[in-house]
């Protein structure tokens, strides 16, 4: 194709060439970087460039440095990546879209695509796993203007994504650090030698420990009602996952003895390491709900224990170093019984003084949770930004 002297509407096909990916065996690849790279689908696509997890010796349909990769199968059809900078062999789920040299400029191809993501992605066809073909990857129609002007609308968005980039990693990296100052407030929430000079108390003499609902247990011969429960997902140090909560079928004595009252201590037994112990106050979230067997629900008088100052006491280091050193261990996996936890070495300063802990450390953590609302606000904000661009960019093209 002739070098375009003045703004054109082109077909993908008509600029660049379409390259179907092939189905490889699960015989014919391998993690061990014998023979050439492989391109398995979207997982191996990074924020800009794809990084290749599998190598073969079969190589079939082959993308080369400067091809635009895109998913065209599955539920991230329409997804948009460069190829390596090596000759890489591509799965099925993807086509390889290689520009005509000097008629197309390879960034320009890129953003333009990705300018109408959602009208590819939405144009995606079959009832199981939706799918692009050859054809409708070529028939994507875009305005090209020459190659001059290509390259500088390119090099434009590529200056104002770079920025977006950075400065989202930059909030990225202000959230992880968030976190972990969240955790360090857990386990520095006592000062030892305060937690030496209180009184020791065993759990079980302050509070009323129980295990949660058996899930997948005999079918009821009584009536049954479908009711929320908690289960380990939903239960953090300190907060409550409720965006995905699950119901169960409950009869009456199960609602009895399994609902979680305002007040109640939740902890998950176990699982991963960092599962152990994990817990925080009930406070009546979403009204009637229950608790499976993997969390226990640790009901205090509240006229002796503040339950906040308790959970606290679960999170900090002299609750995990009790919890490690009595769980029950296999490889990879941690967990403690109602016994172990029951026999938990509280220690009881007066009530006043539990409060009082209670407020600083929620004080603390109030202002750790507006910092992370911001910071989570600025990063929704900033990924609004490239497609800004984008139909700025393209938006001018029309006029």
């Amino acid at each position: 194709m002739r070098a375009i002297t003045k703004m054109t509407t082109q077909r993908i096909g008509d600029i660049a060439y379409v390259i179907p990916g092939r189905h490889l065996l699960g015989e014919n690849h391998n993690t061990e970087q014998r023979g050439v790279p492989y391109i398995t689908g979207p997982s191996d696509f990074g924020v800009i460039q794809a990084t290749p997890s599998r190598w073969t010796e079969k190589p079939d349909a082959m993308c080369v440095s400067g091809d635009i990769l895109i998913t065209v199968k599955g539920a991230g059809v329409g997804k948009l990546n460069f190829a390596p900078d090596v000759t890489t062999c591509i799965g099925r789920q993807i086509m390889g879209i290689r520009p005509h040299n000097n008629v197309v400029d390879s960034w320009y191809l890129y953003f333009a695509i990705k300018q109408q993501f959602k009208s590819i992605s939405g144009a995606a066809t079959g009832a199981t796993i939706p799918g692009l073909s050859i054809d409708q990857i070529a028939g994507i129609q875009m305005k090209v203007p020459p190659i001059a002007s290509q390259r500088r609308i390119a090099s434009h968005l590529k200056g104002q994504m770079s920025a977006v980039e950075q400065a989202r990693q930059r909030v990225l990296d202000q959230l992880r650090h968030t976190e972990l100052l969240r955790l360090k407030y857990f386990l520095d929430a006592f000062d030892e030698r305060e937690l030496a000079g209180w009184t020791e108390r065993s759990l079980l003499d302050l509070a009323h420990v129980v295990s949660g609902m058996t899930l997948g247990g005999p079918v009821a011969k009584e009536p049954t009602t479908k009711v929320p429960y908690l289960r380990v997902a939903n239960v953090k140090d300190g907060w409550l996952m409720l965006d995905d909560v699950k119901e169960i079928d409950a009869t009456a004595r199960d609602i009895e003895q399994f609902q979680l009252r305002h007040g109640d201590v939740v902890l998950t037994e176990g699982g991963d390491p960092d599962k152990l112990g994990r817990g925080t106050v009930w406070r009546g979230e979403i009204g009637l709900c229950l608790h499976q067997n993997h969390i226990f629900r640790v009901r205090f008088d509240q006229a002796q224990v503040c339950p906040e100052f308790a959970a606290y006491q679960f999170a900090s280091r002299h609750g995990k170093a009790y919890f490690l050193a009595h769980a029950k261990q296999t490889t990879g996996i941690a967990s403690i019984n109602k016994g172990v936890l029951s026999r938990f070495p509280f220690r009881l300063p007066p009530l006043a003084t539990q409060r009082r802990i209670a407020a600083r450390l929620r004080g603390q953590f109030e202002h750790l949770q507006q910092l992370k609302s911001a910071l989570t606000d600025q990063l929704a904000a900033l990924d609004k930004l490239p497609g800004a661009y984008l139909r700025e960019a393209f938006g001018r093209l029309e006029d």
